[in-house]
C-alpha cells in the first residue's frame, strides 16, 4: 500500500517542481501600462493597443519607462504622453 501511494504521490510532486522551477525562471508576467495586455521584457511597443514601452532620454541617451516623467539619469523632463 505504501509502495502505491509512494509511486502515485512522487509524479505529482516532480509535475509541481517543474512548473515552480520554469516560472521562477521566467520572472513575473508584465502588462501593458495602458491597457492592461500581456507584454514581454524586451518588447519596445505594447502589440494589443501600441503605446510604446522603451524610449531613449532625449538628452542622456539613456533607456526610460513610457510613463516616467522625468529621466532618472539626468533629470530631463520627459513628454507624459508615450503614444
Amino acid at each position: 500500500m505504501l509502495l502505491l501511494f509512494i509511486a502515485a504521490i512522487v509524479p505529482l510532486l516532480a509535475v509541481i517542481t517543474a512548473l515552480a522551477v520554469r516560472r521562477r525562471r521566467e520572472g513575473p508576467r508584465l502588462l501593458c501600462p495602458a491597457c492592461g495586455g500581456a507584454v514581454e521584457r524586451d518588447f519596445n511597443a505594447c502589440p494589443a493597443c501600441g503605446t510604446r514601452l522603451r524610449l531613449s532620454c532625449p538628452v542622456c541617451g539613456e533607456p526610460v519607462r513610457a510613463l516616467w516623467r522625468a529621466c532618472p539619469h539626468c533629470g530631463t523632463h520627459l513628454e507624459e504622453d508615450p503614444r
